[in-house]
């Protein structure tokens, strides 16, 4: 760590004269020890470094740059480095050329530029013929089962068997008081039902005796309707892909008509030039092509701006310059 110390004049003045009568006194050099890796760094009244020595010994006078031209020159013994005028200097011979200092670093790469136009669309050239269809491949693995659905609604209660004939109405006889309650007899075998008669007419309402005690739980009720489709599994891992299928036998397009505009290549007018192919009455545009055609020894050429189709059975092409040394011409490919 470099520490440095900014001293004002009145103190650098009384360190120094403190200095030399220090000196005086003790017959002794000042010695200055920075802590290791530290330098010595010597700062004018605003804090800028006058002279700088750092720890690997180099000597530095930042302001020199700066500083008046003077008339002599500044030597240094090689051996003590003691500084003083330089005496007369033998031009010695020109040494080696230095080798070559590396290469500097690279630069920041520079802004992207702005995205050129998009060319125009080429044909669309003819399809080929559908090749045959690959073996399928294996059936993936069965996806777990799903988790049981709810369970489904109670389902309804048998019908009631038939009731006993019924018995003859007796006259209502008075209420008598309420006994005490009995003692719970043992539940009896059921008996078979008998033959439902025919319904009586409601009898008068008695008093409501006191509650019994619950009797014995009923026999369990049929099995109710399946409940609805549990949520289907997860699926399974998709199976390998089956092998390619062999390759079809190459088409013919023999059979397509190919229409030129004009039969003879057109020179250019030496500007913009369109010419459109048309397929025959009847006939279907499958796609075209324009030609420009020329000698080597010509500087200039045509341009061709674009094509494109236009309707069922056109092509049309777009020179933005056609050269009077080209020839030009508009094609259509056409249905059989």
């Amino acid at each position: 760590m470099k520490s440095t110390f900014a001293l004002r004049p009145r103190f650098l003045s009384a360190a120094i004269i403190g200095a030399l009568l220090w000196g005086e006194a003790q017959a002794q050099d000042v010695t200055v020890t920075p802590a290791s890796g530290g330098g010595f760094v010597v700062n004018n009244s605003a804090g800028t470094p006058q002279f700088t020595i750092d720890a690997s010994g180099k000597f530095m006078l930042p302001a020199l740059a700066t500083a008046p031209t003077q008339s002599s020159a500044l030597c240094f013994n090689s051996v003590d480095g003691q500084l003083g005028p330089c005496g007369a200097l033998a031009a010695g011979a020109t040494g080696p050329t230095g080798a070559t200092g590396p290469a500097g670093s690279a630069g920041p790469t520079g802004a992207t530029g702005v995205a050129g136009a998009t060319g125009s669309t080429g044909p669309a050239g003819v399809a080929g013929p559908t090749g045959t269809t690959g073996i399928a491949g294996p059936a993936g693995t069965t996806g777990s089962t799903g988790s049981t659905g709810p369970a489904g609604a109670a389902g309804p209660t048998g019908a009631t068997g038939p009731a006993g004939p019924a018995g003859v109405t007796g006259s209502t006889g008075a209420t008598g008081p309420v006994g005490a309650q009995g003692i719970q007899g043992i539940t009896g075998a059921t008996g078979t039902s008998g033959v439902t008669g025919a319904t009586g007419s409601q009898g008068v309402a008695g008093v409501t005796g006191a509650t019994g005690n619950i009797g014995p739980a009923g026999a369990t009720g049929s099995i109710g309707a399946t409940g609805a489709q549990g949520a289907t599994g997860s699926q399974g891992p998709l199976g390998g892909t089956g092998a390619t299928g062999a390759t079809g036998a190459a088409g013919s397009v023999s059979s397509v008509n190919i229409v030129v505009n004009p039969a003879t290549p057109q020179a250019g007018p030496s500007t913009a030039l369109t010419l459109t192919a048309s397929c025959a009455a009847g006939k279907i545009r499958l796609s075209g092509g324009c030609l420009g055609s020329g000698p080597d020894s010509d500087n200039n050429g045509s341009i061709l701006a674009g094509s494109n189709p236009s309707g069922t059975q056109d092509w049309v092409c777009h020179w933005s310059y056609a050269d009077t040394g080209y020839t030009h011409q508009a094609m259509a490919i056409c249905s059989p």
